[in-house]
């Protein structure tokens, strides 16, 4: 049935000021799902036919087009918030092997290779290989990234 979203007054979403079968329209869509099956989300009774009519409707409304927009900007924060935190994590993992912790080589080429698919620098990577504690601190490289 999809997640019903609970006010919260601290947040001037305009997503609180849907109904539930708006919100559950709306994260169908966030979620990928087509238009039809969105609309199915919040109006289980309907039939397909009139699912699809409704559907085109519904995304053509301004403000379910406004909520989506803020959930899909949510989301990239988040997914932001997330990638940042396995560079973080990425980075000290190659600060402590080049440091001599005992790391199993697979556990340094996937540090590696977390920091290359989210497009730091071949040359901020080799920084954080060599440092060995008396190079810049590991926040200034971070900073960097």
């Amino acid at each position: 049935m999809g997640v019903v979203i609970k006010h919260r007054k601290d947040e001037d979403l305009s997503v609180w000021s849907l109904t539930v079968p708006e919100q559950r329209f709306v994260l169908g869509i966030v979620e990928g799902k087509s238009l039809t099956d969105s609309y199915l989300d919040g109006h289980p009774d309907v039939q397909r036919d009139s699912a699809a009519v409704g559907g085109s409707r519904m995304l053509a409304r301004d403000k379910i087009r406004q909520a989506i927009e803020e959930i899909q900007a949510q989301h990239m924060y988040s997914a932001i918030s997330i990638m940042r935190s396995a560079q973080r994590e990425a980075a000290r993992t190659l600060v402590n092997g080049a440091k001599g912790e005992p790391l199993h080589p697979s556990v340094l080429q996937a540090a590696r290779d977390v920091l290359d698919r989210t497009g730091v620098s071949p040359k901020v990577v080799a920084a954080l290989e060599l440092r060995d504690g008396r190079e810049q601190e590991l926040d200034d490289i971070l900073a960097s990234i």
